[in-house]
């Protein structure tokens, strides 16, 4: 429940572009009018002071794309057992664009968005220059966005915790530094 005086984190979208503030409520249970016949449970808040452009990740994602291009083995696998997956699943080459501790974007070239299928999980492998060995994550897709003119596709990609929390922790140790020193 939404209590008067609480604090959090709130974000809206304009024009492309992720703007946050700090949220106050300033009435937990108001009516809300949406048109002539529709009327919704609703909250009022306090104006905001200060709004900045934010992003709504939990972790700050940082772009790779005037770096040298890591290439990126991806591999579609079962959503129940990743262990088991069909000889014919869908396999690519990628490059890395963004990263951060809790996810990738990569753009695929040569495919289009309709050949990928949101929460399908892949199995992503790549190598960075700064690691000792290569790293690879099981991911779900999370966003399919066609760029470059319908040339290639871009894709938000969530790191799971496969095979478990603090294996993956362990393995993106390495990853998250590199991102903090580019």
């Amino acid at each position: 429940e939404f209590k008067w005086g609480a604090r959090y984190a709130a974000y809206f979208h304009e024009d492309d572009t992720m703007y946050t503030f700090l949220a106050i409520v300033e009435s937990s249970k108001c009516k809300i009018k949406l048109n002539e016949t529709k009327t919704v449970a609703g909250m009022k808040l306090v104006r905001p002071k200060v709004i900045e452009i934010g992003q709504r990740r939990q972790f700050f994602r940082t772009s790779l794309a005037l770096e040298t291009p890591v290439p990126i083995q991806m591999h579609k696998t079962d959503r129940e057992n990743p262990m088991r997956t069909p000889i014919t699943a869908l396999r690519c080459e990628a490059l890395l664009l963004d990263g951060s501790g809790g996810g990738i974007g990569v753009r695929v070239d040569g495919k289009k968005p309709g050949q990928f299928k949101l929460y399908d999980h892949f199995f992503v492998s790549f190598e960075l220059p700064t690691s000792p060995r290569p790293f690879l994550f099981l991911v779900e897709l999370r966003q399919v966005r066609e760029i470059r003119g319908g040339e290639s596709v871009k894709l938000g990609l969530n790191i799971l915790d496969w095979p478990d929390a603090r294996q993956v922790e362990r393995n993106l140790q390495p990853f998250t530094q590199h991102l903090n020193e580019v």
